[in-house]
């Protein structure tokens, strides 16, 4: 438990993928124009690809929200898994590498897996003993955002996962984006446990 509370706070590193400041190590995520992603497909153009993703994300939402039964952690990793799996090596795994802008914030990689194990531990126990708060679960979408992949990236699996599990915290996307910018910008889960409080969870 105090692992994850001292590790959110940690500086990034910011000396990898000179030169993309968008980046997190150049080379293992991004091809040479530092914007589009390496994939399986071996696509090069960023078009191509970002139509693709976006086949891979309609056909992957169809699935999952048939299926329907993708609680915890364990669901999260699945979906981001079954979606991308056939286009990037890392899909279904935690970040291994630092988002290098420092604004807004973002974890460390080191400590990514812990801290979302960390929160969602908390969030399981809560939901087996009926005591889910907002705040708990405001405090769950923001180790959900500073764990995010990519700077400039898409949040389709997290928002899947709670379209499955709290559907009725997307009910007011814009709110609910730009509740989750500044927290990131804060560093603080504040802004999301606000956006909460008018939300049926």
């Amino acid at each position: 438990m105090g692992l994850a509370l001292v590790t959110r706070r940690a500086e990034i590193e910011s000396s990898s993928a000179p030169g993309y400041p968008c980046a997190m190590n150049g080379e293992y995520y991004y091809l040479k124009d530092g914007l589009t992603l390496q994939n399986k497909l071996r696509i090069t153009d960023r078009a191509e690809l970002d139509a693709a993703v976006q086949k891979a994300e309609d056909a992957a939402r169809e699935r999952v929200l048939a299926h329907g039964d993708y609680p915890g952690l364990k669901g999260l990793l699945a979906i981001h898994k079954q979606t991308y799996d056939k286009l990037f090596r890392w899909a279904g795994k935690y970040r291994t590498a630092d988002i290098t802008a420092p604004h807004p914030y973002y974890d460390p990689a080191a400590f990514v897996q812990a801290n979302l194990e960390y929160i969602f531990e908390r969030y399981d126990q809560a939901k087996a003993t009926n005591s889910l708060d907002r705040g708990l679960l405001g405090e769950l979408l923001f180790y959900l955002a500073t764990a995010h992949p990519f700077w400039n990236g898409s949040r389709f699996t997290e928002n899947l996962w709670l379209e499955v599990n709290h559907p009725t915290v997307l009910e007011r996307p814009r709110a609910f984006e730009t509740a989750r910018d500044k927290a990131l910008l804060d560093r603080t889960s504040d802004p999301l446990c606000e956006y909460l409080t008018k939300t049926t969870i």
